[in-house]
């Protein structure tokens, strides 16, 4: 919305400054600069490094500067997750439990921080960057709503992820682990477990998924220099069957978790209340979990988008993993479609291709056609070769298109459909650009 001053010019409002602000503040490539981080060695025997500027690094001083202390922080009740996959589901789907069970949860400040003095720092220090800025609000925000619970996702996670600024939570819970952002926190999946689990702290319960063994075993051993218990959530077997939401097991196992979280959550800060039988289907009701294992149908009742963000190879596995089982169980066979896209600078867009590929060949989920959008035209090529070398010869055709936003792979795949007496079964994945433009067509054709 725009508003027009007395002399008929165009100004900004507050929420176009606020998200021009926000914008001033995003990294277009991550720091070049490289810090060792000097600590003995884990019980594994694992030696750690961080790689770029740690994003811990100045968290303090600001909050303090917004008039913040280390015990405001730890009076907020927080429930502190972490993990490679399911992160985002699983914070929403706690939020979700406490609400059913009757708990409430969850600005100016910007000039505030762009003089902060921080100690030790050199002449070059910067004010926030985008990250930090969005928890140094959500932190402020919380601290003066004074919310009964808070429950927050860390960034990448690892040791200067600026959410471990927290130091007091009342529970912490790690989702499925798996190798992503190698250069920060990698590169064997034990070091990513050993910089995910320092959300560990002292007294603090730590819950987590069940995991691959090594990394299992890291994260027992840091519990056990953190002082703290680790509990390993298994499947709830008596969730609902028949909720769109629960429809990958994935979502299952974090939506398993959530609720032991809550669960602990309640034992330490009202141990008089329980979650009931009766606030899982209330929690499911209030969950919308936008871009994750999402189907959309035509309102003609005839092709279904099947729209789910995957930025990482476990991610696009379990995506795989979903579009097959639900298609496989359809009541007729529909024309398979595929929209992908996935171009970044700190990840290998034709790696997560290949393991797409493969992942969809090995759930017995071929692709009558496949569409490529959203690249720079250099890229197109290598992912059709990429594809072809994947995937059983001729088992798909393919398109390439320049963008999702002006709708071109949207309205190719409805040619298709058309083609095919309007029947098909589109799934979009891929980076959040993608889902993003994807979902803004869907939702206003």
């Amino acid at each position: 919305m725009l508003a027009v001053d007395s002399k008929d010019q165009i100004t900004r409002t507050y929420e176009q400054d606020a998200l021009s602000l926000l914008e001033t503040r995003r990294c277009r490539a991550r720091p070049k600069a490289n810090y060792s981080l000097q600590t003995e060695k884990s019980p594994t025997n694992l030696t750690t490094t961080v790689r770029g500027i740690p994003c811990l690094y100045g968290m303090r001083e600001w909050l303090q500067t917004l008039g913040h202390s280390d015990t405001d922080i730890s009076g907020l009740n927080i429930i502190h997750i972490t993990g490679t996959k399911g992160k985002g589901s699983t914070c929403e789907f706690t939020c979700s439990i406490l609400h059913a069970h009757g708990l409430r949860t969850g600005f100016p400040i910007w000039d505030t921080l762009l003089n902060t003095n921080i100690p030790n720092a050199d002449t070059t220090q910067q004010p926030p960057r985008y990250l930090q800025f969005l928890a140094l609000l959500a932190f402020h925000t919380f601290i003066r709503e004074n919310v009964d619970a808070v429950i927050i996702e860390v960034h990448q996670g690892g040791e200067f992820d600026a959410t471990n600024v927290i130091q007091n939570p009342v529970v912490t819970g790690i989702t499925s682990l798996r190798l992503d952002h190698l250069d920060q926190l990698g590169p064997t999946v034990e070091s990513i477990a050993w910089h995910k689990s320092v959300i560990f702290k002292p007294g603090a319960p730590a819950l987590s998924v069940p995991q691959d063994d090594s990394p299992s075993e890291v994260l027992h051993a840091r519990a056990a220099e953190k002082h703290t218990s680790l509990t390993i959530v298994p499947l709830n077997p008596n969730l609902p069957t028949d909720s769109s939401v629960l429809g990958s097991p994935v979502q299952r196992l974090n939506y398993s978790l959530a609720i032991e979280l809550a669960r602990t959550f309640l034992k330490a800060k009202a141990p008089y209340h329980v979650i009931k039988p009766e606030d899982i289907p209330t929690a499911m009701r209030n969950i919308t979990l936008i871009g994750r294992f999402e189907i959309i149908d035509d309102p003609d009742g005839q092709s279904q988008w099947f729209v789910d963000g995957a930025h990482n190879t476990l991610s696009l596995e379990k995506t795989a993993e979903w579009y097959s089982d639900i298609t496989k169980r359809s009541a007729e066979q529909r024309h398979r479609i595929l929209i992908f896209s996935h171009f970044s600078k700190d990840r290998d867009g034709l790696a997560l291709l290949e393991c797409l590929a493969g992942s969809l060949v090995e759930q017995d989920a071929l692709l009558d056609h496949v569409i490529f959008t959203t690249y720079i035209s250099a890229c197109y090529l290598c992912s059709l070769e990429k594809w072809k070398a994947t995937v059983p010869q001729g088992t798909s055709s393919i398109s390439t298109r320049d963008t999702i936003e002006e709708a071109e792979a949207i309205d190719t795949a409805r040619s298709i459909s058309a083609q095919q007496d309007g029947k098909a079964q589109v799934l979009i994945t891929g980076c959040f650009l993608l889902i993003g433009g994807a979902l803004n067509i869907l939702r206003c054709s």
